[in-house]
C-alpha cells in the first residue's frame, strides 16, 4: 500500500493510499477524540454525533448498565486527583505502557454532576458496571479497523466482548483470547492500555466492518482507525 496523500483535517490523520491488487485508492482515518474543532474537553458530554460528516459518517452510541446513557470524555493526561486514576496516563503495562500524550479518550459517563454549571462534568469517571459503546460507520466499506483499549478488559477470562457486523448482518464476536492473538505485545490487567491494529474484514469473514460494539466492564476507547474503500465504478 503506497501513501498518495497525507493532510489534516479537523486534527483528524487522513491518509489516501492505494490499495494494493485493486487500484482504488483507500482512504485511513483516525479519530483521537482530540480534535479541536469538536471541541472536546475533560468532561464534555459526548452526543456521538460529533464525526458524522467523516469518512462517510461515524455515529456512536451507548447502551449503560448503570444510570447514565452518556458517554463522556476523559483526557489520560491529566496524571492526578481525577476521580479514576486507572485512566490517568502513563499506564503500567499493555503495549501503550509509559507511552505519554494519549489525550482524550471515551467513557460511559457514572456520573453527569455539572455542579458549576460549566458545561462540563465536574469529575469525570467511567461507569464501574460497563456497557456497551457502539460506532457505526456510515460508508459500508470499511475493510480495516483498529482502536485503543483502556483498562479493559481486566484480565483474559473477562466478560468484554468486541462485536464487529457487516452491511449484510452478520456477526463476529471477538473477546480477551481473540485480541491477545491479533494484537503486537497485548497484555490486561488493571491501569493497562493497547492499541490493536490492522483487523481487517477478510480476516474476520465479513465483507466490510459497518459497526462495532464494544462491550465493556468499565474503562474507555481511544484513537479509532478505520479505512475506506469507494465502490469500484
Amino acid at each position: 500500500m503506497k501513501t498518495t496523500t497525507l493532510a489534516k483535517s479537523f486534527g483528524l490523520l487522513v491518509i489516501t493510499a492505494a490499495l494494493s491488487g485493486t487500484g482504488l485508492a483507500q482512504t485511513a482515518y483516525e479519530i483521537s477524540f482530540d480534535e479541536t474543532a469538536a471541541g472536546l474537553d475533560h468532561g464534555s458530554l459526548f452526543s456521538g454525533n460529533e464525526y458524522a460528516g467523516l469518512g462517510g459518517g461515524v455515529t456512536f452510541t451507548v447502551d449503560s448498565k448503570g444510570n447514565h446513557d452518556q458517554l463522556l470524555i476523559f483526557d489520560t493526561d491529566i496524571t492526578s486527583g481525577t476521580a479514576d486514576p486507572d485512566l490517568e496516563s502513563t499506564f503500567v503495562g499493555g503495549n501503550l505502557k509509559d507511552v505519554k500524550g494519549l489525550g482524550n479518550a471515551l467513557i460511559i459517563a457514572e456520573n453527569i454532576i455539572d455542579g458549576n454549571q460549566d458545561g462540563l462534568v465536574d469529575s469525570p469517571d467511567d461507569e464501574a458496571a460497563g456497557g456497551t459503546i457502539g460506532v457505526i460507520f456510515g460508508n459500508a466499506n470499511v475493510s480495516q479497523v483498529g482502536f485503543s483499549l483502556y483498562d479493559t478488559p481486566e484480565n483474559r477470562d473477562s466478560d468484554v466482548s468486541i462485536v464487529f457486523k457487516d452491511s449484510g448482518g452478520n456477526s463476529v464476536t471477538w473477546r480477551a483470547p481473540e485480541l491477545l492473538a491479533h494484537g503486537s505485545g497485548v497484555e490486561f490487567g488493571n491501569h493497562y492500555a493497547n492499541h490493536i491494529s490492522g483487523i481487517s474484514a477478510a480476516k474476520l469473514g465479513l465483507s466490510n466492518i459497518q459497526s462495532i460494539d464494544f462491550n465493556i466492564e468499565s474503562g474507555a476507547i481511544d484513537s479509532l482507525h478505520f479505512c475506506v474503500v469507494p465502490e469500484p465504478s
